[in-house]
């Protein structure tokens, strides 16, 4: 039984001291290595680990490296929407707000949109699918985005935007073609609901 414990406890210390050495590592890569790094991890779906190095290249980057700064921030956020965390949207707002010239900007309105969008808050998801430039985006995010503005109009009984907007789906595209489908179908079994459609760029 002695023995056992001696076993357990040096195995605990072990792993301690693994998690304080890969923290203190980080703590001395530059930035633009735990940025790359970031991205890597983010692009396997490990948003945890992704997350803490985006966070830690956003303080390393100097002040003046501002797109470098704005890159991070911007995945920041994006791992805190997939990870569910309270704080996404704040995040999100933040780099909207703080670097407004950023190329992901246009990027960023469209997740805060899919964001309200899940969160079944269709009004602020109308306001802020709106403001994104769809003729910047991929046809999956063009047809991802329009879905979701249609089917929010729908959920707040603007019948007439709701029809525009779901006349873009033709037959076979949406829905197996089915035009009364969104008043029958709930958001959960519709196509396009939860997917995930982004353009991830590392810096040029």
């Amino acid at each position: 039984m002695h023995k056992f414990f001696i076993l357990a406890l040096s195995f605990v210390m072990l792993q301690t001291s693994t998690i304080l050495y890969s923290q203190e590592t980080l703590n001395y890569t530059h930035p633009d290595k735990l940025y790359r790094k970031g991205l890597e991890l983010f692009e396997k779906g490990n948003f945890v680990s992704a997350q803490q190095h985006f966070k830690l290249a956003a303080t390393k980057f100097d002040p003046k490296e501002v797109h470098q700064r704005g890159e991070s921030e911007f995945y920041n956020a994006l791992c805190a929407i997939e990870l569910f965390n309270e704080d996404a949207e704040y995040l999100i707002r933040n780099f909207i707000n703080n670097y407004p010239d950023n190329q992901k900007v246009n990027l960023a309105f469209f997740e805060l949109g899919k964001l309200r969008y899940r969160e079944k808050k269709y009004k602020d998801a109308i306001y802020w699918l709106t403001q994104a430039d769809r003729g910047a985006f991929s046809k999956e995010q063009r047809s991802e985005l329009l879905f979701k503005l249609g089917y929010s109009y729908f959920m707040v009984k603007e019948i007439a935007r709701s029809s525009t907007w779901r006349s873009w789906a033709s037959p076979g595209k949406r829905a197996g073609g089915c035009s009364t489908c969104w008043a029958s179908s709930p958001p959960s079994r519709l196509p396009g609901y939860g997917a995930r459609a982004r353009t991830r760029t590392a810096i040029s």
